[in-house]
């Protein structure tokens, strides 16, 4: 992933890469664009690319333990069980005090998050949706911002060419990568306001029941301005949230905690638009699954 990564702190890119050890694995990825970490080199012009044979070498191998450092600022980050921690940007921002609770909760929960009846039972429509919405095609790179426990995992590998699982759970990224084999996914422990991924690098961004637990307005729109950024010119986003409704409203307020500090809000149907339109055209709109989300397929508009 070295070609996608940049430092959070300041988005410097390359990073350095320090290996301590590696594995096989099976699977190619898409090829290079800008740096080559094989070589350590920038590709100056499209003749000095990469050369595909090379790259199938690396893809073959995942770095299991190692460092990735930032040579402008210095910063260190870890490579743990494959899963990149480059966290970063949590203290003294907006909403930092609900996004600890939040992960903390996610860590512990990690283990019992798949076995929530409620969640398989929504599941079994959210997920064919979400698929319908995002459409992903072989050659496509996808982003997952709060992969979570990676119900959409298999699938969207399965369809797509390199997918980037982002999530600040690092619990639930470690048992999302022991039920996921597949060599075309890259795991990454990441703020979804402050993504360490370079611009315009995603074909197709995913985010499934994730930005209603970010907390407040600023913070949303914070996220949706960084998925942007990072997905390509007229690049599609497939969404849901939770929505709020009078259904809703009998069973507890529009805004609040789920168990463990998870912080919530559900978005009426402006709010979600409103939020989707600072950065990105609404194609479609589904204004109700299951009675508890929202979903929409988005294209990200032209500077």
């Amino acid at each position: 992933m070295l070609d996608k990564l940049v430092c959070p702190a300041d988005r410097h890119f390359p990073l350095e890469l320090q290996v301590e050890s590696t594995v096989e694995i099976a699977g190619f990825g898409p090829v290079c664009e800008k740096y080559c970490a094989q070589e350590d080199r920038l590709f100056q012009e499209e003749a000095d690319g990469p050369d595909a044979d090379r790259c199938r070498e690396c893809h073959e191998v995942e770095i299991e333990t190692g460092r990735l450092r930032c040579p402008e600022c210095g910063d260190v980050f870890e490579v743990e069980q494959g899963i990149a921690r480059l966290l970063y940007g949590l203290e003294g921002t907006a909403g930092a005090e609900d996004k600890h609770k939040e992960m903390r909760a996610r860590d512990s929960q990690a283990q019992k998050y798949d076995s929530l009846a409620f969640l398989k039972l929504l599941s079994a429509v959210e997920i064919p949706m979400t698929m319908e919405l995002l459409k992903p095609e072989p050659s496509d790179l996808v982003v997952e911002l709060g992969a979570g426990t990676g119900r959409l995992r298999a699938r969207v590998a399965q369809a797509a060419r390199f997918t980037i699982a982002v999530d600040f759970s690092v619990e639930s990224l470690s048992l999302s990568k022991s039920k996921c084999r597949a060599g075309n996914v890259g795991w990454l422990q990441a703020d979804i306001n402050r993504l360490p991924l370079r611009d315009d690098v995603a074909d197709k961004l995913l985010s499934c029941q994730v930005f209603e637990h970010l907390p407040g307005v600023s913070v949303r729109n914070m996220a949706i301005d960084e998925s942007a950024r990072i997905l390509k010119p007229r690049g599609i986003f497939a969404i849901s949230i939770y929505r709020a409704s009078w259904f809703w409203r009998l069973w507890g307020p529009k805004e609040g905690y789920h168990a463990g500090g998870i912080y919530y809000c559900r978005l009426n149907n402006g709010e979600f638009q409103e939020m989707l339109n600072r950065q990105f055209t609404i194609v479609r709109q589904i204004p109700n699954v299951g009675m508890y989300l929202q979903m929409a397929r988005c294209v990200k508009k032209p500077v």
